[in-house]
């Protein structure tokens, strides 16, 4: 049947509706033009691995191969730590985008899990021995404001960087970013590492872990649901 009013327009909102279809039809707003999860994860490890080399050249290094070499729970710790950066840096990258499962975010666990588990090696060794130092709660909070000073940033970059996506899961993007910057703090924290102290290390681990994670929640998460929030305005 003909239309009986062909020349007249469509009523605001059908005219509303078929922009919106439109607009959803040519996908997220800047997402095409990203470089793959792995290329930006890429180009984030390589300024931690900037700042290791920077750092470096202020560190024993014989100390810290000594550290290592003769406690190999530390070595096995580090390593896992580092991994955890890696992986954690992936998946950050991989959850920001609008297509992906947030099931990445499994993907640094296991590597935690034995990061913790080298952590609580190293507790039952220095445990049983009496000679072990025992360092100040001065020592102890400089080394946690150390460990905050290098992560946090790191945190900041990485979100600043997720904002660039279209993260559905905004929280756990977040959560994840918070995960890659904490390893990353720990792992150059060892360059600096002042005392052989598995208690106090284990703790101090898990402290700055928590408060890493957290303060990306806290800063991070409201960012990347305000930058989806925004995209979703402009489509409308």
């Amino acid at each position: 049947m003909p239309d009986p009013h062909p020349n007249e327009p469509p009523p605001d909102g059908e005219t509303e509706v078929a922009r919106l279809i439109g607009r959803l039809a040519r996908g997220p707003v800047g997402a095409a033009a990203l470089p793959p999860p792995l290329v930006r994860a890429t180009r984030w490890l390589a300024l931690v691995a900037a700042l290791a080399v920077l750092l470096a050249f202020f560190a024993d290094l014989d100390a810290m191969a000594g550290r290592l070499t003769g406690q190999p729970e530390a070595a096995i710790g580090l390593a896992a730590s580092v991994l955890t950066m890696i992986l954690a840096a992936l998946a950050a990258f991989e959850i920001a985008l609008p297509d992906r499962s947030p099931l990445w975010a499994l993907l640094p666990l296991p590597s935690a899990a034995l990061w913790v588990a080298a952590g609580i090696a190293g507790y039952a060794r220095v445990v049983m021995d009496e000679t072990a130092y025992d360092p100040t709660l001065e020592e102890v909070r400089n080394c946690l404001l150390i460990i905050l000073a290098l992560a946090l940033p790191l945190c900041a970059l990485l979100v600043a960087m997720l904002r660039r996506a279209f993260p559905l899961w905004p929280r756990l993007a977040a959560a994840t970013a918070g995960l890659a910057a904490a390893a990353a703090g720990l792992s150059l924290f060892t360059l600096f590492h002042p005392w052989d102290a598995a208690a106090v290390d284990l703790a101090i681990n898990l402290l700055a872990l928590a408060l890493v994670i957290g303060a990306s929640l806290w800063f991070g998460s409201p960012a990347l649901t305000n930058r989806l929030s925004g995209k979703m305005r402009r489509r409308m």
